[in-house]
């Protein structure tokens, strides 16, 4: 019976009674059981997975970045199978052509698409129609017999250089800048520009339209290829490939009988000249990703930015 000093507790309180102190702790008390949900219970026995357990992303953003190179060597190998038709002759319309569909990828992709979908665009618009031109000016000026500083006939081809490597140099720099979220992106975008200096350099005769478009189609399929294979890598596999990629497109051109011509004519100018081209092309492909690497760096030693209507002194 309940006593009168007990009447303001609840009723659960008087069928209570405390544990005792030696029985073995056998979990919850009966009226201290809690209930799982159903679902809380799967949960609770399902083991924690770890991050070696967790499938691999698929690296969408890479693939999306060889969609640019592999579009333009496409487009570029059906013009130079087009180029043998009558009626072609050497207009510089199929460049034209491929310049033309690169800039409306610029349009097309400028809104609402990922940064490497529509990004590399502007860099292999600026190779195809002022790097691959400028190349082909230089060697054929190198081609000439009589290319010596002695003789005086050594300055055109110093001006050309000097143009295509300055060309080269901005694009690499412009590259690095646009990527510096991702300087393995920077330095894969970068390649296909680098792998056209080779290519040119290494051409028997002059380069005519039909050679330039497959110097194009060689230069940017590789650059494809590089990507796709350096996708599913880790992060210094991706800055390692551009440069191996390079360096295998040099070898190969040499063994097919591809490398530098020198006139019996000709002074040492020509073979420095050739030497500088692609230590040169081999030089921005390695710095390429350095300089994202450090405006990366430098941004995030930079304060953040004050808030809408925060004066900051």
């Amino acid at each position: 019976m309940r006593s009168p000093s007990s009447r303001h507790l609840p009723e659960w309180d008087d069928d209570w009674q405390p544990p005792r102190w030696n029985t073995p702790n056998r979990g919850p008390g009966p009226h201290r059981t809690r209930k799982t949900a159903p679902g809380q219970q799967a949960t609770a026995s399902r083991p924690r997975a770890t991050f070696a357990d967790r499938p691999r992303e698929i690296p969408q953003d890479l693939l999306q970045l060889a969609a640019a190179p592999f579009i333009t060597a496409l487009l570029a190998a059906v013009l130079w199978l087009l180029t043998p038709l009558p009626g072609a002759g050497p207009s510089p319309a199929p460049l034209f052509i491929i310049a033309l569909v690169q800039i409306g990828a610029i349009f097309v992709t400028r809104d609402d698409r990922p940064a490497p979908l529509h990004l590399p665009w502007l860099t292999h618009l600026a190779a195809t129609v002022g790097l691959l031109p400028l190349l082909a000016i230089q060697v054929s000026l190198l081609r000439e017999p009589y290319v010596a500083l002695s003789e005086g006939s050594a300055w055109p081809v110093l001006v050309a250089t000097v143009v295509a490597l300055g060309f080269a140099i901005v694009l690499a720099l412009a590259t690095a800048v646009r990527f510096w979220r991702q300087p393995d992106q920077a330095s894969l975008v970068f390649l296909p520009a680098a792998l056209l200096i080779p290519a040119a350099i290494g051409q028997r005769a002059e380069i005519t339209i039909s050679r330039a478009l497959a110097i194009l189609a060689i230069a940017m399929f590789l650059g494809a290829v590089a990507t796709v294979i350096a996708a599913p890598m880790s992060l210094v596999w991706r800055l390692v490939m551009p440069p191996l990629m390079l360096g295998a497109e040099i070898i190969l051109l040499w063994i097919a009988g591809y490398g530098p011509v020198f006139h019996e004519t000709s002074g040492s100018i020509v073979r420095v000249l050739y030497l500088l081209l692609l230590f040169a092309a081999i030089v921005l492909v390695i710095v390429v990703p350095l300089v994202s690497i450090r405006l990366r760096r430098s941004s995030a030693s930079l304060p953040p930015p004050p808030a809408p209507g925060v004066f900051r002194p």
